[in-house]
């Protein structure tokens, strides 16, 4: 049996004092991916990355926000982030489409470790004008203990 949520009454002592929609995790989405790997003879690889996504974006915000309010789909309470005094911060789940490009180099060293570097962009366009935009670099150190 499969159960759907409406989140109206879904756990309701955790409901927001902000939305009655407060099933920020209860949403379907769509995506494609493309990846290509290329090894070079030294045993490095090079890895290109692209992904789009037609979903939803959970992120967290200080409250009140009526706009946020209007434009999110769901919001409740974020007790993972400690707010300002007298301040709330809530969680919202926004309608997006998201681009995602990554670009990640890895070599190898020794028999037992690899050095990462990576790049990647993110691209959320959601309703309303509230769009993101993410620009990570990553550098990992990957030893296997034997």
């Amino acid at each position: 049996m499969l159960d759907a949520s409406q989140g109206r009454h879904d756990a309701r002592r955790h409901a927001s004092l902000f939305s009655t929609r407060n099933d920020i995790f209860d949403f379907n989405q769509a995506g494609l991916q493309a990846s290509a790997e290329y090894s070079f003879a030294n045993y490095a690889t090079l890895t290109a990355a692209y992904r789009w996504t037609d979903g939803h974006t959970v992120s967290s915000a200080l409250a009140p926000n009526p706009a946020l309010r209007e434009l999110s789909r769901a919001l409740t309470v974020d007790k993972a982030v400690r707010p300002p005094p007298g301040r709330t911060q809530v969680a919202y789940a926004l309608p997006t489409k998201t681009q995602e490009f990554s670009l990640d180099y890895s070599l190898p060293f020794g028999r037992n470790s690899a050095v990462s570097v990576g790049l990647s962009r993110q691209l959320i366009d959601a309703d309303g004008g509230v769009d993101y935009r993410n620009t990570r670099l990553s550098l990992s150190l990957v030893h296997i203990l034997r």
